[in-house]
């Protein structure tokens, strides 16, 4: 039967395994097939897929970093969801060291009223930069990266220099990196509070593709405690800095 086999391909695939990786699981079935398949493994690394987002998705990716001890998440998609999503960062990094965000251009529904430039992780948040600071202070996570060249104006040049004095502030050592928009002359430092800050400036006409936008990120900002200087990015961040 269906839970027989579900049986022998999690005994197959063993119990000790780098990385899980799940992409768009919507349906209970799907959502119930998954979390028997990792039930007995163990892993450090979780890599999502979720152009949607429903509650019951989400509950789930909780649960299986609660129950596995996650210390590293990768997430991508449009994060298209009724549910709080916020809320759900919040209580995601409660419980783990290291998050990656990438959202992927989203089209607001013809009949919404809302803009799409702030879209972030399912939202049109108005403060990322409060958001992201509560996200350090709320539990484990020290490591955190947003790649988001679709919708920039998530996180302003005003709210990058209330990241700059806030994250510096903490009482651990903070890795955060993050596309952001409007900071024209750039920034950068290697000795604020211990900390080298950085935002590459904005990328020439020469650097743009055929249809006059860049195909990477088109400013980033980094924040990176100087004993982890060295350390890169969970994923590979393409970035426009000539």
């Amino acid at each position: 039967d269906h839970q027989a086999r579900v049986d022998k391909v999690s005994t197959w695939i063993g119990k000790k395994i780098g990385t899980v990786q799940c992409q768009n699981i919507y349906t209970t079935k799907k959502l119930n097939g998954f979390t028997d398949l990792i039930k007995n493994a163990q892993f450090v690394d979780l890599k999502v897929v979720a152009d949607e987002l429903p509650d019951e998705a989400a509950k789930m990716l909780l649960k299986t970093m609660v129950t596995h001890k996650v210390n590293q998440l990768v997430m991508a998609g449009k994060f298209e969801s009724e549910a709080d999503t916020v809320t759900f960062l919040r209580q995601l990094a409660f419980y783990t060291r290291s998050i990656h965000i990438t959202q992927t251009p989203y089209t607001a529904p013809p009949e919404s009223t809302e803009g799409v430039q702030k879209r972030c992780f399912g939202t049109n948040a108005e403060d990322w930069a409060e958001i992201i600071v509560e996200l350090f202070k709320s539990g484990e996570l020290d490591k955190l990266c947003i790649v988001n060249s679709s919708h920039p104006g998530y996180l302003t040049a005003s709210m990058v220099d209330k990241l700059k004095e806030a994250l510096t502030s903490m009482d651990k050592p903070i890795w955060f990196a993050a596309t952001c928009d409007s900071y024209p002359e750039g920034y950068e430092t290697d000795a604020y509070k211990g900390y080298d800050v950085k935002v590459n400036k904005p990328a020439t006409a020469a650097n743009q593709n055929n249809q006059g936008q860049s195909n990477k990120c088109k400013q980033y900002l980094n924040i990176v405690h100087e004993s982890r200087k060295d350390e890169k990015p969970v994923e590979d961040v393409p970035i426009d800095n000539k």
